[in-house]
């Protein structure tokens, strides 16, 4: 055979055997995919700043995170300086990606979605007790005069190229500059009026942010009031002290001066601080939302750890509501033994009666309707520093201008949302009064021995005293008081406290009246369960015999 034919059949199978090959490769093995190891690589160049931020930053973050090292405080990513800056985007929920390993586990992210149904309120003061503080600390240090500046206005050089802020002379002449934000529509400094009102805008809507997250991570309230103060801790520092190295949105600076008309105009400037000179440059409510998802989602990206879902929800030991004790079985028979002895549908007679003033014991209901009254008009709601709601009941934790360590609870109505005040007054509190003195007499008089008239008075009067306690003056190593004042610390509910974490903090009597006050009352049959619930609690703590009695009626 000729060496030619030969060649010519080897090249023909040779590119057989290629083409073959070629196609096995591509069905068995991904050509996108990057080389073993790669991957990780790329899962650690995703970055928490979007395009916005300049290069610099990315760069000097990226050199970071390669050796290894964390921000050591809470301005650290704030603080990056930048040479470039593109105006803020749009797409401000990008931000809410986290990159922290930790969080990137399970993160609950902020999201505009999250504030669906909520609705700034202009003209109605903040209630929050928690954003009150911080709101305060905020106004006050604004209108220290720390920051007043000179009425010869600002240099040209000394306004940014292209953020509306400016350096200004202070107001005395001493060393120094003060930075200040620029109203973008007429290029003055903002005055603080503008100040006070947008600050307001922005802590608002980060709580109402912040809340919703935090319910999502299942946290403790003791743990969420604490999580919202160091938020807005770093909040006020972001804006006024960042670091040493990085220009506030309102404060004193010294030299040497930024260049801003050199070719690093941005090279003191976090993105933070960009952010909030953006937004305190505008009118506040159309930008807040989006402000709010930057600010929450860059602190959680400092603190991933601590908004994991994998936080216990609460280290309140909840029992067994199954395993019933002995004392749960024998006040149930005693309960049902007080309801049984209860017409179906209730006469007036029982509850709404006229007090008859020649009656010792109308006279005694009387007395504590009046004394009940005195005491509420001493507990002034107005002016305060705050409010602040329980987690699951309709209470409230009010807090006194004027009373340092002194918060005063009240049960909201659940259809008004505001405190139970006059209906508590004029139709509650007197009707279940009367109507448990009523019945308690009742049940005296059916026993076999009817006690004498003095000793049948003397159970009334212990009967309204003790009413009256578990509502207001509760024994403090019980329980709080639900319509009256308690001691704290500073403006922090005992709710929120984190002292009490675990502790029952109101006597199940006391759940049955916050359930009733708050809107149940307009049930008659919740009134007879009420007033039922409440004297099976009264015997079972001051007469024994008669709530040993009870029960074994009930059994027969």
């Amino acid at each position: 055979m000729p060496f030619v034919l030969v060649l010519r059949r080897c090249f023909v199978r040779y590119l057989l055997v290629s083409c073959f090959a070629r196609v096995l490769a591509c069905l068995l093995f991904d050509l996108n995919l990057p080389p073993p190891g790669a991957e990780e690589s790329l899962v650690e160049e995703q970055h928490f700043l979007t395009p916005s931020v300049a290069q610099d930053s990315i760069a000097s973050s990226s050199r970071r995170r390669s050796r290894g090292e964390e921000p050591s405080n809470p301005t650290s990513t704030s603080s990056s300086s930048s040479s470039s800056y593109v105006a803020p985007v749009e797409n401000i929920e990008a931000l809410a990606k986290p990159k922290h390993k930790k969080a990137r586990l399970d993160p609950i992210q902020p999201e505009i979605s999250l504030l669906r149904g909520f609705q700034y309120q202009p003209n109605v003061r903040t209630s929050v007790a928690v954003v009150r503080k911080y709101q305060m600390l905020f106004e006050t240090r604004i209108n220290s005069g720390e920051f007043d500046s000179s009425t010869s206005g600002h240099k040209k050089e000394d306004v940014h190229p292209t953020l509306r802020v400016a350096m200004v002379g202070l107001k005395d002449g001493t060393a120094g500059r003060v930075v200040k934000v620029l109203n973008r529509i007429t290029d003055h400094v903002q005055p603080y009026e503008n100040w006070r009102k947008l600050f307001k805008i922005l802590i608002t809507y980060v709580y109402e942010l912040h809340q919703a997250v935090l319910m999502r991570s299942g946290m403790t309230p003791p743990a969420q009031r604490l999580q919202h103060s160091r938020l807005f801790i770093w909040l006020l520092k972001e804006i006024f002290q960042p670091g040493q190295d990085t220009l506030p949105v309102l404060g004193i600076i010294q030299k040497p001066y930024p260049d801003w008309k050199g070719d690093r105009p941005f090279a003191r400037l976090g993105r933070t601080q960009i952010e909030l000179i953006d937004y305190f440059s505008g009118d506040g409510e159309p930008e807040a939302a989006g402000k709010a998802v930057y600010l929450v989602a860059t602190y959680q990206h400092e603190y991933p750890d601590q908004y994991s879902r994998s936080i216990p929800s609460s280290r309140i030991i909840r029992k067994d509501p199954m395993a019933k004790t002995q004392k749960q079985v024998r006040f149930e028979k005693c309960l049902a033994s007080i309801l049984n002895r209860l017409p179906e549908n209730l006469p007036k007679k029982l509850h709404s009666y006229n007090l008859d003033k020649g009656d010792p014991v109308h006279q005694l209901i009387n007395s504590y309707r009046i004394s009940f009254e005195q005491q509420r008009a001493t507990h002034l709601l107005t002016p305060n520093k705050g409010r602040t709601l329980h987690p699951s009941l309709p209470l409230a934790g009010y807090f006194p201008q004027q009373m340092e360590g002194v918060m005063f609870i009240e049960i909201i109505d659940k259809e008004a949302n505001s405190p139970v005040r006059t209906e508590a007054k004029d139709i509650v509190f007197p009707r279940i009064l009367k109507f448990i003195c009523k019945l308690h007499l009742n049940l005296l008089n059916s026993l076999d021995a009817t006690p004498r008239e003095d000793e049948q008075i003397t159970s009334v009067k212990e009967l309204c005293q003790w009413f009256c306690q578990i509502l207001m003056f509760p024994n403090e190593d019980k329980s709080l008081p639900i319509m009256g004042p308690t001691k704290v610390n500073d403006i922090i509910a005992p709710w929120e406290d984190f002292k009490n974490e675990g502790r029952e903090l109101f006597e199940p009597v006391q759940l049955q009246l916050v359930n009733h006050f708050s809107g149940a009352w307009r049930s008659e049959a919740n009134l007879k369960f009420v007033a039922g619930f409440m004297l099976a609690t009264f015997y079972q703590e001051f007469y024994p015999s008669l709530f040993n009695h009870l029960i074994h009626l009930k059994m027969h």
